[in-house]
């Protein structure tokens, strides 16, 4: 059974890696440093969540939250909701960065740019939030206990 700092390094690297995957190759967006900071940061969170929803107690802890079954769930429902919101953050994003170049005065070009920062690093949250759950589950199939079905 994976360990606890082994969920939390491959929630980071699923997060970032699916954030630098969906937005640099699947849609050619140029991604943020705060983007990438944000889906790392919640792909490590949320690697922790099938634990925390089922502890590690005994051997069989193994149930619906950590099954091949809600893994399917999750792919299928979760991430396509996660990607519809991180979406609107690229919106809302790109609407800052343009507001932040045509400033009257050095505050509000600083405002936009905050705004701006804010939703990349929110866009990164959504990025890593279901791929950090999905994470755990693939790291805990590659054991020898493997995943139940249900």
């Amino acid at each position: 059974m994976p360990n606890h700092n082994e969920h939390l390094v491959w929630g980071a690297v699923a997060g970032a890696g699916y954030c630098l995957f969906s937005s640099s190759i699947v849609r050619g967006r140029e991604i943020s440093l705060a983007e990438l900071i944000g889906a790392a940061l919640s792909g490590a969170i949320t690697s922790k969540l099938p634990d925390i929803l089922e502890p590690a107690t005994h051997p069989n802890h193994r149930s619906t939250f950590h099954s091949h079954s809600f893994l399917a769930a999750t792919g299928i429902v979760a991430l396509p909701w996660a990607e519809q919101k991180r979406q609107r953050q690229h919106q809302l994003a790109d609407y800052a960065r343009f507001q932040a170049n045509a400033p009257e005065n050095e505050n509000d070009r600083a405002y936009w740019l905050r705004k701006m920062l804010w939703h990349e690093f929110a866009a990164g949250l959504l990025a890593g939030l279901v791929v950090g759950y999905i994470s755990h589950l693939v790291a805990d199939s590659l054991t020898p206990k493997g995943l139940p079905l249900l």
